[in-house]
């Protein structure tokens, strides 16, 4: 059986989501730096707002048992995830901005879609939960799958990039005695060794090009280059540092100004 129920009753639940997810989105959005204030809101948008709304779009209007609150975890997760896998191959990137706004975006979305399928009648209040059942054993089975999954996903994408990316390039003045040259070097202060091409130029002349590099994690490089085709009037004398995966592509520049004498 089921009873009519007030319409503001109705869709109370849908209403507060949706109103979380917007207030959630805002110490983020504006870059409050303060943890206590953003942890909750960033708890609610991983653990709860998402699951929640896209259970209710799924089941309509499922009683609140632990079946339920099991899909809603496990779909916040798997939102969570897999949100932040698609940010990380757009444009703007994977960032706490980025990746709070499409949980929000997702939570009212499926907060609307609820509010459509909403039955206009209420079910009668929940009955105490029975056993599980071999198809709740498939749908948490499947719920955990699609957890294991998306997080293997993650692991592989991260797993692309280097966990610490400090490289510094540098153009420094060559010893009193030969200031005809310049010293360039490079840091690697990665957890994996880096190849990488360093090309010096004044204007639009090549001055010295180093098509291989190699340095091992942690480790420095430097070199001497001469200057004897410089002219001082022709601008700074530049430093690009190309990474073999990209080498048309500069990762680090760096310039040095000369004064009247070519140092």
């Amino acid at each position: 059986m089921s009873e009519r129920c007030p319409v503001g009753r109705r869709y109370i639940d849908l209403a507060i989501v949706s109103a979380l997810a917007a207030i959630a989105v805002v110490p983020i959005l504006m870059g409050v730096d303060n943890a206590i204030l953003r942890l909750p809101f960033a708890l609610l948008l991983t653990f709860v707002l998402p699951g929640y709304a896209l259970t209710a779009a799924i089941l309509e209007r499922a009683p609140m048992n632990l079946e339920r609150s099991l899909l809603t975890l496990g779909l916040s997760l798997a939102t969570a995830i897999l949100s932040g896998l698609a940010l990380n191959g757009l444009p703007w990137g994977l960032r706490a901005e980025t990746w709070a706004s499409s949980l929000a975006i997702i939570t009212v979305s499926a907060s609307y879609i609820a509010f459509v399928r909403r039955p206009a009648t209420a079910a009668t209040p929940a009955q105490p939960l029975p056993r599980p059942g071999i198809a709740d054993g498939i749908l948490f089975g499947l719920a955990a799958a699609v957890i294991v999954g998306a997080i293997v996903m993650a692991s592989s994408a991260a797993a692309q990039y280097p966990s610490t990316e400090v490289v510094q390039l540098w153009i420094l003045p060559g010893d009193q005695l030969d200031s005809g040259a310049v010293r360039v070097g490079v840091s690697n202060k990665t957890t994996a060794p880096m190849t990488y091409r360093l090309q010096i130029q004044q204007g639009n002349s090549i001055l010295g090009e180093l098509p291989a590099i190699a340095i091992q994690a942690g480790g420095a490089w430097e070199t001497v280059v001469a200057l004897s085709r410089v002219q001082p009037s022709a601008g700074p004398v530049e430093a690009f540092l190309y990474r073999a995966d990209a080498p048309d592509v500069p990762y680090r520049h760096v310039l040095m100004w000369l004064n009247t004498q070519g140092q």
